[in-house]
């Protein structure tokens, strides 16, 4: 992932170069979320670590590592109830590249029905 261009020095007309370097930030951040929901979708990560479960054994929270070797911490924000008991609704995933921003990908939600299985499953998003 790329750093945040600089603006040009006083007094510079390379204002081209600059928007041109600034468009390919963007573009590097956007693609970088597109994979990081694709590979949250697909289920991509992977735990290092036996994660620490709730005492209905869904999972609360455990280290992760993505498919690119970057490692995050998995963390359980909603663990469903009834017949879903001992599943997860939603949570977060974090990105820490070593040098970069991290980034978090949360999967919001997902609505079950009255059997527990998922119905309606938000895009992750990711910041």
């Amino acid at each position: 992932m790329s750093m945040p261009v600089p603006l040009p020095a006083s007094g510079s007309t390379d204002w081209y170069g600059w928007a041109q370097q600034t468009d390919q930030a963007a573009r590097q951040v956007s693609d970088q979320a597109t994979r990081l929901r694709a590979w949250t979708l697909s289920e991509a990560w992977r735990f290092t670590a036996a994660p620490s479960v709730d005492g209905n054994g869904a999972y609360t929270t455990g280290p992760v590592a993505w498919p690119d070797g970057v490692t995050g911490t998995y963390t359980t924000t909603t663990a469903a109830t009834g017949a879903a008991l001992g599943a997860i609704d939603a949570y977060t995933i974090t990105y820490a590249p070593s040098g970069g921003p991290t980034r978090t990908v949360t999967q919001a939600a997902v609505t079950r029905d009255a059997n527990g299985r998922v119905t309606v499953r938000p895009a992750p998003a990711v910041a």
